[in-house]
């Protein structure tokens, strides 16, 4: 309490000097020791300067201090329209709508999430996946129909790689997707096909590209996926041709004292079908009368009646089963006894 009368003392002189004071400086002077404004009386004076009360000017603390006596008696009102004002115990947080247009937020602790309720008017997750294949599959229907015809004017007649091409590549597309396999390209030549090349140069180029060379087929395959792109992995196995090349044409050493090393490549054993086994002329005929004599043969089973009919057995036993009479009650369980003993 002195504390407080030293500091209001001093107030009241500064208030003395200055004239009128506001209620933020009635506040701000409480507080100067602290050097802060109380939570409580910020959220007092903000509701009273919303209500325009806050302009009002005193004299002296004393004043102050009447209407803070005052202000006891309407706390109650104040704290509810500073509640409505600035939200912050967990009752007065505003309900989230439950409709269409607040469906994806996220709850807050403390929510409670319901589900609709359920009025038999909807299908199970499988029928609805069901219609999305069905969907999907009128979709590509259409673009059969209406956009694929359209891709014939874009069709060019096949030409085989003529000798100035020697090189084939290869891609590989993965309709629909990105694939890290999509990049990779592969690069096949015949050594014998690169023009400008001796028997030497060419001997030279085959032991260059070592294991990479199919004695069987006379094909170099090279590949390469190093790059991000598939442009860029093209380019690399260009320029590596291109070295091949420049290398094999270099006179100042031809590898004619390295031998061929071909002990990468395991030969596969191709079988040619026997010429013996070749169905000639003599053959078929043979074999359709052996068929036609077969044929006849069954057809005079069935005239007279030698051969064995399943579905005829069958019919017969079920017409002799239902003519018989049903035997009664006495007869079945004297013909058990008879079994049993």
């Amino acid at each position: 309490m002195c504390a407080r009368r030293e500091h209001r003392d001093e107030d009241d002189e500064d208030a003395g000097d200055a004239g009128e004071m506001s209620l933020r400086a009635v506040f701000e002077s409480e507080n100067k020791a602290s050097k802060e404004i109380w939570p409580d009386k910020m959220s007092q004076l903000e509701a009273l300067e919303e209500l325009g009360l806050a302009d009002l000017r005193y004299k002296t603390l004393d004043d102050a201090d009447a209407l803070q006596d005052e202000l006891q008696a309407q706390l109650p009102a104040i704290r509810r329209q500073v509640d409505q004002l600035y939200p912050t115990r967990a009752d007065a947080r505003p309900q989230k709508v439950d409709d269409f247009w607040h469906e994806g937020d996220q709850l807050e602790p403390g929510d409670e999430f319901e589900d609709d309720a359920f009025d038999h008017d909807d299908i199970s997750s499988l029928a609805h996946g069901e219609l999305e294949r069905q969907r999907e599959v009128r979709e590509l229907m259409r673009v059969a129909a209406w956009e694929m015809p359209l891709l014939g004017k874009l069709a060019k007649e096949f030409q085989p790689p003529t000798a100035a091409e020697p090189l084939r590549f290869r891609y590989t597309t993965y309709l629909g997707e990105e694939h890290p396999a999509a990049r990779k390209i592969v690069v096949e030549f015949c050594p014998g096909d690169l023009p400008d090349l001796t028997r030497v140069q060419r001997d030279k180029l085959i032991k260059l590209c070592g294991a990479r060379y199919n004695p069987q087929t006379e094909i170099v395959r090279m590949s390469s996926d190093a790059f991000e792109t598939a442009a860029q992995n093209k380019r690399y196995l260009g320029d590596m041709v291109l070295s091949l090349l420049r290398e094999a044409r270099d006179p100042a050493d031809t590898f004619e004292d390295v031998p061929f090393d071909f002990r990468h490549h395991k030969p596969k054993l191709w079988h040619a079908f026997p010429k013996q086994w070749l169905m000639t002329e003599e053959r078929k005929k043979e074999l359709d009368q052996r068929r036609t004599q077969r044929y006849l043969a069954e057809v005079e089973r069935i005239e007279k009646g030698t051969l064995v009919d399943g579905a005829r057995i069958v019919a017969k036993h079920m017409k002799q089963t239902a003519a018989a009479p049903e035997p009664s009650l006495m007869e079945m369980v004297g013909q058990r006894r008879l079994g049993a003993s």
